[in-house]
């Protein structure tokens, strides 16, 4: 299993997007935290799974604030394939998302296991 932490808090790529006529692109917030996520995400890109995988996210929120699970997940795979950790999101045969609000610190922990074929 492989354990990737990231102590940034995980913005949501679809909600805020900037929509200029036919051209939609992420907020702002989630392309800073994808450009920031990468000094966590590179040096696990050597690993590239390219077979099914189980995927645990346990999501630290820092004090009151509020945030869906379902970005969070949404914006990881998103960003676990930009960074070349897996194939495809497509890969993940088996998620599960665990919110943890009020925190003291922001926290995305990721492990990574691959399913036995």
């Amino acid at each position: 299993m492989t354990t990737i932490c990231i102590p940034l808090r995980v913005a949501s790529k679809k909600n805020s997007r900037r929509n200029y006529g036919r051209i939609s692109l992420p907020s702002k917030a989630y392309v800073k935290f994808h450009e920031n996520a990468a000094i966590y995400l590179l040096p696990y890109k050597r690993l590239h799974f390219t077979t099914p995988v189980e995927i645990k996210i346990v999501y630290s929120i820092k004090g009151k604030y509020h945030q869906d699970i379902d970005n969070v997940v949404s914006s990881v795979f998103d960003c676990l394939t930009d960074y070349g950790i897996i194939a495809d999101d497509d890969l993940c045969h088996q998620v599960t998302a665990v919110k943890k609000p009020g925190q003291v610190d922001w926290l995305c922990e990721i492990n990574i296991r691959e399913l036995e074929a």
